[in-house]
């Protein structure tokens, strides 16, 4: 018997696993693949080893990344897996993503698990979007499927005829992973009956050191923005309006949000009637109100042959903010992400559960 070996460089060794994992030419987006299935195997072989035990089956974050970041030494410098002020590495990002996406569960004091299988099916032509920590290769194994990897995200082209069984105890919709919630414009309508019960007279005070949401007031002028500052306005404004004070006047983290009554006394704006209103609720309501406003939020898709970018200037709420897990912060672009082709109808619906309008350009056109 004849042994044969042969000498692979880092770079080798990178492009066989790129094939293995069937991932992008990305250096980002495969070293967070690599460190998510790092990820998954250590927490399923976990669980496995405790299974039956009185032993609890998570694993600390710290053993997580610290062995995530050797297997990515082991083929990049320190550098490469490094990343730009602001943002994390590699093995911290796919954690991250991993936890927005929902394949692992933070159970308190840094301790994860891994959660069950699911195959997200958003379209009937596309890829079926994988969930959950198991490993891919056992995946393959129970779905006669075979997985791409693409940062934190995998994906699973749809079922044969032949094994159509093996996927279906698996699947579930994109709006059973999302979370149903009523349409975003009967949820407006609702949150602001239930507001207005509980409006109290605020004096007529000057609302000179407030801003308002007022993207239809921007629209007249033809100009893009959404917060209005009070001082500006000429007149009162009708309906109630979304407030919080000047961020020169208040902490940015800690601003107040109140829905209110904004009139117009002795030229100045003044406060008639206010309510505070739940920052949690206002990152939804926000869309809601684009909508009655008649002012909705546009996002633009700039794709290529295998992957889009997205340069998202605002937050997303949740659970459509889930979404962004897919994606992997670009090197070159702050604030832009990079996400696979076949992530795009679920991007699609939770931007549509929104309101918010997409469209597309592919990148030889920007």
């Amino acid at each position: 018997m004849t042994l044969t070996l042969t000498k692979l460089t880092s770079n080798d060794a990178i492009a066989l696993l790129e094939r293995q994992l069937d991932c992008v030419a990305d250096a980002r987006g495969l070293q967070m693949a690599i460190a998510a299935e790092h990820i998954r195997g250590a927490l399923y072989a976990n669980a496995a080893r405790t299974s039956g035990l009185d032993v609890s089956p998570a694993v600390h974050t710290t053993r997580l990344l610290t062995s995530s970041r050797k297997t990515l030494d082991l083929l990049w410098t320190k550098s490469a897996v490094a990343a730009p002020p602001g943002q994390s590495d590699s093995a911290q990002l796919a954690l991250d993503s991993l936890a927005l996406l929902g394949d692992v569960v933070d159970t308190g004091g840094g301790f994860w698990i891994g959660t069950p299988l699911r195959l997200i099916s958003s379209a009937e032509d596309a890829a079926l979007t994988v969930m959950g920590a198991l490993p891919s290769s056992l995946v393959n194994t129970l779905t006669g499927g075979n997985v791409s990897s693409v940062g934190s995200a995998r994906f699973v082209r749809q079922p044969t005829i032949s094994n159509q069984k093996r996927f279906d105890a698996y699947i579930q919709s994109t709006d059973d992973w999302l979370g149903h919630e009523e349409p975003l414009n009967v949820w407006t309508h609702r949150l602001l009956a239930q507001l207005r019960t509980s409006l109290t007279p605020s004096g007529d005070v000057t609302a000179d050191q407030l801003e308002i949401y007022a993207p239809d007031l921007f629209a007249v002028r033809r100009q893009n923005g959404r917060w209005f500052e009070a001082r500006q306005l000429t007149q009162a404004v009708a309906g109630l309006r979304l407030c919080r004070p000047l961020s020169t006047v208040s902490y940015e983290w800690k601003r107040p949000f109140f829905l209110a009554e904004i009139g117009f006394r002795s030229g100045q704006p003044t406060l008639a009637r206010s309510v505070p209103v739940d920052y949690d609720l206002t990152q939804r309501f926000r869309f809601g109100l684009d909508l009655l406003l008649q002012v909705p939020r546009r996002v633009t898709l700039i794709t290529g042959a295998e992957t889009f970018d997205l340069d998202l200037p605002y937050d997303l709420p949740q659970p459509e903010s889930r979404v962004l897990g897919f994606g992997w912060p670009s090197l070159s672009h702050v604030g832009r992400r990079t996400f696979h082709n076949h992530a795009k109808p679920v991007i699609a619906r939770a931007f549509e559960r929104l309101g918010v309008r997409v469209e597309t350009r592919r990148k030889a056109d920007v």
